[in-house]
């Protein structure tokens, strides 16, 4: 295979991978390029949308008073919901490798500016 520049439009062959690899999804893949680097966003329907507010507000209810059957079976749903979207931006994110990456500080960790190419998988719904 020939060798990958991530700071060229990669966006054919990166929508190629997608299909080839979850072929009843739906892809929209944008680039955007700025002075510190450059982000590709993956929307997909593969990822559902989260109400992280709901969320909270049924944890809090959890700790304060407990919940009824339903809001378990609701809280349930989300966390499953959250694992199953975790799965599926790994698999996407190991897929696409060689067109993403990030530089870190060796001793502090952080994320140092103005060379790195960032992939975030999304729902959809944010497209």
């Amino acid at each position: 295979m020939t060798e990958i520049n991530i700071w060229d439009n990669n966006t054919p062959m990166i929508k190629k991978i997608l299909k080839q690899n979850f072929p009843k999804a739906v892809f929209k893949v944008k680039t955007e390029r700025y002075a510190g680097g450059k982000t590709i966003h993956i929307y997909t329907d593969l990822i559902k949308e989260i109400d992280y507010n709901r969320k909270r507000e049924l944890e809090m209810k959890l700790e304060e008073e407990g919940l009824t059957i339903k809001e378990w079976g609701e809280l349930t749903r989300i966390c499953m919901m959250i694992e199953e979207n975790r799965k599926i931006e790994a698999k996407i994110k190991d897929l696409l490798k060689d067109f993403w990456q990030v530089h870190y500080d060796e001793l502090t960790g952080e994320i140092l500016q103005g060379i790195n190419c960032f992939l975030c998988v999304e729902s959809i719904e944010r497209a």
